[in-house]
């Protein structure tokens, strides 16, 4: 299937709508550490058992990219984005009903992390890179940039 190319007017509103949903993603993925006393409290569960979950996650996020990428270069991003974050969604509701820790590891580690990839194969590997406009790579380098910052924040 042959990937049709968006008018260039358009093209900064779909980096931004990707970034959009990359911050969602990675917004939801990251509020485990937010919630994790909250969370163990709460259920009895140890924060041990439960931060395992988020490396179940990065694990399978970074497996899934891989067959996420390759659905993208065959099909193109509708086919990798609407289930991807559709999967992300689902996995979120059911992580937040799970009534041990081991389903709420394979919940969050399994589905969230399978959807997360999917949200940044796209970004990673979208049109605009293609044709090296450079908007992606301006979006990766502020992505460094705010991780840079949190880094080296120490006013706490």
């Amino acid at each position: 299937m042959d990937i049709q190319h968006p008018d260039s007017r358009y093209r900064w509103v779909i980096v931004a709508a990707g970034g959009f949903m990359g911050c969602v993603a990675i917004g939801s993925i990251f509020s485990l550490p937010v919630f994790l006393q909250p969370m163990s409290a709460g259920t009895g569960w140890s924060r041990a058992d439960i931060s395992l979950a988020m490396t179940f996650n990065f694990i399978v996020m970074g497996l899934a990219s891989f067959g996420w990428g390759m659905v993208l270069d065959r099909f193109g991003p509708h086919a990798v984005l609407l289930p991807g974050s559709s999967l992300l969604g689902l996995g979120l509701v059911l992580a937040s009903r799970a009534s041990s820790v081991e389903e709420f590891q394979l919940v969050f580690g399994v589905l969230v992390g399978a959807g997360g990839g999917a949200i940044f194969a796209p970004l990673n590997g979208d049109l605009l890179a293609r044709e090296r406009l450079g908007a992606v790579e301006f979006g990766d380098i502020l992505s460094c940039y705010d991780d840079l910052a949190h880094v080296t924040d120490d006013r706490r």
